[in-house]
């Protein structure tokens, strides 16, 4: 009767597995919110990126503690990737997306010099308007100590992201070397290169003639 009680079918292991693998999402979130990350971050910000002002939304604390699926966006795409008023109803549409498929969106912005993790609608509408800087991993500390508000590339989303928990970001198009006179290397590279953390895009931008 013992050997009995102690043999599993295989779709209970299975359930065990999945019910393992579903606490240890939970206990990476909590250390990823207790300040304590496993890995440096992304971007090469060094000291400076442990002592930025840093928020992550409530929704998207919920979410991550839950084991739910949490995808990051950038927000250049408000920024300065479309004119007003598509700029605001793309930022719109993107999230929106990612809640049909049953994923909670995270979108990434700088606001009064706080990296903020989860964006609400009254945030992207202010981000929407003029005025807001592109926050990429070589300004980032300088925008952030200045108090500004602004859009985050690719690069940073992807540090905010890993910072963060999250597991997963999606954006249109990627940077990369740039071509013409001297030497362009976007940021976004070294953050795709460096940063555990999965990335969904369209490619490289347009402008880059990549082949």
């Amino acid at each position: 009767a013992g050997d009995e009680a102690g043999e599993r079918t295989e779709p209970q292991l299975f359930d065990e597995r999945q019910k393992r693998s579903e606490r240890r999402k939970v206990h990476r979130a909590r250390r990823y919110h207790a300040g304590a990350a496993a890995t440096e971050p992304a971007a090469p910000l060094g000291y400076h990126a442990r002592h930025m002002a840093f928020s992550v939304a409530p929704r998207i604390r919920a979410a991550l503690d839950e084991g739910l699926p949490v995808v990051a966006l950038e927000s250049t795409v408000v920024t300065h990737g479309l004119p007003r008023p598509d700029n605001l109803a793309l930022a719109r549409d993107l999230e929106r997306t990612v809640r049909e498929a049953g994923g909670e969106p995270a979108t990434v912005g700088v606001l009064d010099g706080t990296v903020v993790v989860g964006l609400d609608d009254d945030e992207l509408v202010r981000l929407a308007e003029p005025g807001a800087d592109k926050a990429s991993t070589w300004n980032l500390a300088a925008l952030v100590a200045q108090g500004r508000d602004a859009g985050t590339t690719v690069a940073t989303t992807l540090y905010a992201a890993q910072r963060a928990g999250i597991e997963t970001f999606a954006t249109g198009g990627i940077g990369g070397v740039h071509p013409g006179g001297g030497y362009d290397e976007s940021a976004d590279l070294a953050a795709l290169a460096r940063t555990p953390v999965v990335t969904v895009c369209a490619g490289p931008k347009s402008l880059l003639d990549a082949h």
